[in-house]
């Protein structure tokens, strides 16, 4: 039974790192090593920690001496980890018993070096699964392309959670033979990131048509309220950032399909950060320049409203 290295980054995670880490006790899959990194919480979330690994000696605790950001926490788990596998788990969600053991499975059947899972979403309020993402055929497991990634992790295509949300399992060897780590840079999206180095350096990725992996939604489908516990922080410059990028790194190793995916994504973004700066500029009565904005960028007028309808849409949902 081979040894998967789980990570349990988490900063002042009390209210949920207890059923974070039940979840992964519970697996049915027993060969665990949990690497909990705890970056510098405020709270009793290290406490929680402590008092767990009395228990289970599977679980060893991790510390940085100041706060680092997700991207590096998951970076010292990984030097460390001894596991075969390596998959991950935010201190806010959860996991279904049979994950670890059901991924495992997939992997040696496909012979790949990383599979995915889609994800349930929780919705805080009610405390029960609201829906499921559906990022490949529904009754077979289906390679991830270039192409797919960079339109399923399109905010403006698809609603949240995308697949950069998605926490991959991943043969240890592969990722070390390919230097691939988190960029300590990034603070927000930087699954993502991580996830689109090992697509585009060749990696052969499967995502599965079911979940075992429970996303904790940040805004709640029937009330609209905001939850207490989810740190995901949505970051348009960030992921523009991010996606220029992976242009400049990978260009050169992308099809055409997946260059031009790629392209129009970004354009997507920079209609966007002009829309942050249409505001701007109405906030101020600029009228003039709003116009000139909008007749440099026209196709952005169609872009914002298809992005308006969908938000209506979500909030008739939550009233009736």
């Amino acid at each position: 039974m081979p040894k998967v290295s789980v990570i349990i980054p988490a900063f002042n995670a009390e209210g949920t790192i207890v059923d974070a880490l039940v979840s992964v006790q519970e697996q049915s899959h027993h060969n665990l090593e949990i690497l909990v990194v705890d970056d510098c919480s405020t709270d009793k979330t290290k406490e929680i920690v402590q008092s767990f690994m009395v228990k289970d000696q599977r679980i060893k605790l991790l510390s940085t001496s100041f706060n680092i950001g997700p991207s590096g926490a998951r970076n010292i788990a990984l030097d460390v980890a001894t596991g075969m596998w390596v998959t991950l788990i935010d201190a806010d969600d959860l996991w279904t018993s049979n994950r670890v053991s059901s991924l495992l499975i997939y992997a040696k059947l496909e012979k790949v070096d990383c599979v995915i899972d889609n994800l349930m979403t929780l919705d805080h309020s009610s405390n029960k699964i609201h829906g499921l993402s559906c990022f490949s055929g529904k009754n077979k497991p289906a390679i991830l392309t270039p192409e797919n990634l960079f339109i399923f992790d399109n905010p403006f295509l698809n609603e949240e959670p995308t697949i950069g949300y998605c926490k991959p399992f991943i043969n240890v060897d592969f990722i070390r033979r390919n230097y691939i780590c988190y960029d300590h840079r990034y603070r927000f999206h930087e699954d993502f990131i991580f996830l689109a180095d090992i697509v585009l350096i060749g990696g052969k990725v499967i995502i599965l048509p079911v979940a075992f992996y429970i996303y904790r939604l940040k805004i709640s489908p029937t009330t609209g309220e905001e939850s207490p516990f989810s740190h995901t922080t949505f970051n348009l410059q960030s992921l523009f950032q991010a996606s220029n990028e992976i242009l400049v790194k990978y260009r050169n190793k992308l099809s055409k399909k997946a260059l031009r995916t790629l392209l129009f994504r970004n354009k997507l973004f920079l209609i966007n950060s002009h829309f942050q700066e249409q505001k701007k500029l109405l906030i101020n009565c600029s009228l003039l320049s709003v116009m000139k904005l909008l007749c440099k960028e026209p196709f952005y007028i169609i872009i914002k409203l298809l992005y308006l309808r969908r938000i209506i849409v979500k909030k008739l949902r939550v009233k009736f």
